[in-house]
């Protein structure tokens, strides 16, 4: 506690750290009560700002701000029943929620008291009840502040002139509610108190009592108070050792009066208690988060959810789901379609795969290609040969012209021991181009002979618009009604997957409408929630058990038209159009493997081929070099 300048004590309060609502319960409305938080957003804000303003270090008590903080008081245990586990830091420590409603507690003895001590010079009354306000919400101080409470009546009863018997039961009473023994600090100060109101109410009695010996044993009384203070040294205190030093004033004077007087025997003296702990007015609020639904709620709500998705789920979703994989008729369209439509062979597709694979018409046009490019190499190198080879023999033979033949002693190229075998080489060579070039004209041909038969399987619609129709139904009569039966099925069945695709949107549709948490705000039964539920839909229910006998009555059906389908299938008559077609298509696969590898040969032996005639003319190179030194040596000798 305090002193003030009025000479009463306040109680100082507690102090605290900001504590953001909003951003603290945000997150635990939406993750752990999975509501909006913005539907209590009004509440949030609402205890941050009552926070804020009552506990922040207000400036000025007033009663408008003790009633805000009560207000916060009394909104806080709606707060505590949905989030019980909120911290809040008083005093530099972290404190539960039940130290924070006990130091608001605190806090509001200590606006009261405050309140109250700075009333004393306008309005007594008021400053005596809020002293007891505070006295009722502060066991620790509940005496003092009793006391100044009952110090404000005896300072009202002496302006009103009460009757002095009175005065002085409510002068020991103020002793009484001061009697603090402890030595230190504010204590001391309520102690000089004691001592001063005690000792002015035994000497108001003393100087109204009939019995001069009781008289005296009272100022006796007062003189063992006085030496149990000593001086009084605090300047803080010095009007009240004023106050006491003119009472010691009195009761000396009053006591040598009395010299002669024998001290009698004193008894209690009789009390009036005025000051007694009033509760402050209860505060009437509109209680906060009324519409959020507690975590015990909550977490029954999810398991309901959680039980409808998964009836929706295995009852409603999954068994049509299951159904409907029994429902894949693929197959036997693709066997009407076969027989009733223009189809590719399964063979022809084949066939068509793999030319794709190896490259087609273009892959022998670029052999085509390629063969005729290294040919035409090989041409080139072979006449450059020729004409070096005769050069270099005319050259020979002008200088045995010049030189006179019995003096030329070079054989002639062809005769050469090592010129001789790379020429025969070259001529050999001549040969194979001559008689390659048959095969050449033959792939060449082959080429363009399956050119516009290879061209038809590069393209699907050409191909199939190539092959004829097989005519199965024109050629075979007994099939056109199973076919008609089979398509039947197959379109009924095709109705009852779009009629469950339906079905499934609007379940899904309807489905997503289920709100436990919205039912409950809206006061459906909790127990009864989901069971309610459930019971709509009873016509969806029965939506899947008919649709599940509808297809087993299809698939009978089916069945049975499938197995007399697959019995005529085995002997039906074909286009003889169709099969002479797909015979052709097959001999153009087959002759397109056959110049694949034509050509593929062709180019691989005049790659050979090429490669001989480079290694030949760098010998014959070689042989030439050293040839002309010998001309040169031989020119010279002669």
């Amino acid at each position: 506690m305090e002193l003030s300048e009025s000479g009463f004590l306040f109680i100082k309060p507690l102090s605290t750290s900001y504590f953001d609502f909003v951003n603290v319960l945000s997150p635990l409305i939406s993750v752990e009560l999975h509501q909006n938080p913005k539907d209590f957003a009004f509440n949030l804000k609402q205890l941050n700002d009552l926070r804020v303003e009552t506990l922040s270090n207000p400036s000025t008590i007033t009663f408008e701000l003790i009633t805000k903080l009560k207000k916060y008081q009394t909104l806080l245990p709606y707060v505590k029943t949905h989030f019980p586990n909120l911290m809040f830091e008083w005093e530099n420590q972290l404190v539960d929620f039940n130290k924070e409603l006990q130091n608001i507690n605190y806090n509001l003895s200590a606006y009261y008291s405050i309140l109250a001590t700075s009333l004393i010079s306008s309005n007594l009354k008021r400053s005596a009840i809020y002293f007891q306000y505070s006295a009722s919400l502060n066991d620790q101080f509940m005496n003092i502040l009793l006391g100044q409470a009952q110090e404000i009546y005896y300072q009202t009863a002496l302006s009103n002139s009460f009757k002095d018997s009175l005065i002085t039961k409510i002068t020991i009473q103020v002793a009484d509610f001061y009697d603090q023994r402890e030595t230190e600090g504010i204590w001391s100060y309520v102690y000089l108190k004691y001592v001063y109101f005690r000792c002015l109410s035994y000497l108001k009695y003393s100087l109204n009592c009939k019995d001069k010996g009781v008289a005296k044993a009272c100022l006796q009384e007062c003189q063992n108070l006085y030496s149990s203070i000593g001086d009084i040294q605090d300047v803080e205190f010095a009007q009240l050792s004023q106050d006491l030093e003119n009472i010691k004033l009195k009761v000396i004077n009053r006591f040598d009066e009395m010299e002669d007087v024998d001290v009698g025997k004193l008894g209690e003296l009789k009390r009036c208690i005025l000051a007694k702990p009033i509760e402050p007015p209860d505060l009437e609020v509109e209680a906060p988060f009324q519409k959020l639904i507690p975590k015990n709620i909550v977490e029954k709500l999810l398991v309901y959810e959680k039980t409808f998705d998964e009836f929706i789920q295995n009852e409603l979703m999954t068994p049509l789901v299951e159904l409907n994989i029994d429902l894949n008729v693929s197959n036997i369209e693709y066997e009407l379609e076969k027989i009733t439509g223009k189809f590719v062979p399964e063979i022809i597709l084949q066939y068509r795969d793999q030319l794709i694979e190896l490259g087609g018409i273009e892959k022998l046009d670029n052999l085509w290609n390629t063969l005729t490019f290294l040919k035409n190499e090989c041409r080139l190198k072979l006449d450059n040969i020729w004409i070096l080879l005769k050069n270099q023999t005319q050259y020979e033979e002008t200088l045995a012209l010049e030189h006179g033949y019995e003096n030329w002693k070079l054989e002639i190229l062809e005769n050469n021991q090592q010129a001789g075998p790379i020429i025969n080489s070259f001529k050999i060579y001549e040969n194979y181009i001559k008689q390659a070039e048959n095969g050449d004209n033959l792939i060449n041909i082959q080429i363009n002979e399956i050119r516009p038969f290879i061209s038809i399987f590069h393209k699907m619609p050409i191909l199939k618009e190539y092959i004829p129709d097989a005519e199965y139904i024109d050629m075979n009569p007994q099939l056109k009604d199973v076919v008609q039966s089979l398509r039947k099925c197959i379109e009924d069945i095709k109705s009852l997957v779009e009629e469950r695709n339906k079905f499934t949107a609007q379940l899904k549709h309807k489905a997503k409408r289920f709100d436990a948490f919205q039912k409950y705000q809206k006061g459906e039964d909790l127990n009864s929630l989901l069971k309610n539920e459930i019971m709509t839909y009873s016509k969806e229910i029965e939506f899947v058990d008919n649709s599940k006998q509808k297809q087993l009555n299809m698939i009978e059906t089916l069945n049975e038209q499938t197995v007399q389908f697959s019995r005529i299938k085995t002997s039906l008559k074909v286009s003889a159009k169709r099969i002479e077609t797909i015979n052709v298509l097959k001999a153009s696969f087959e002759g397109f493997l056959e110049t694949l590898k034509n050509a593929k040969q062709g180019v691989e032996f005049y790659q050979n081929l090429l490669e001989n005639i480079k290694s030949k003319t760098s010998q014959l190179d070689l042989f030439l070099s050293k040839r002309i030194g010998l001309v040169k040596s031989i020119r010279n000798s002669v």
